[in-house]
């Protein structure tokens, strides 16, 4: 994993790792037979929630093209990003 080069791409590695641990919790408790209605991501950085409410990489020189799933699960409404 190379280091990030500003806080906005570390927050986005952040928020990457926030969502992932979301959509699991949510697959999980559906597996128990308990529907979730409200997916919503709080997020506190307006750079990461920029990078992740667009498609493609922009001006982002150091993320992987592996890490824009999250561009494609908020453009589908898996989860809700809400600012803090």
């Amino acid at each position: 994993d190379e280091p990030s080069t500003s806080s906005g791409e570390s927050e986005y590695k952040g928020m990457l790792k926030g969502a992932a641990e979301l959509l699991f919790l949510v697959a999980l408790l559906q597996d128990y037979g308990i529907e979730v209605h409200h997916k919503n991501l709080y997020v506190d950085s307006t750079a990461a929630k920029a990078i992740a409410c667009r498609q493609g990489l922009g001006k982002m020189k150091h993320l992987d093209r592996q890490l824009l799933w999250l561009q494609m699960v908020v453009k589908k409404k898996r989860l809700i990003l809400n600012q803090r």
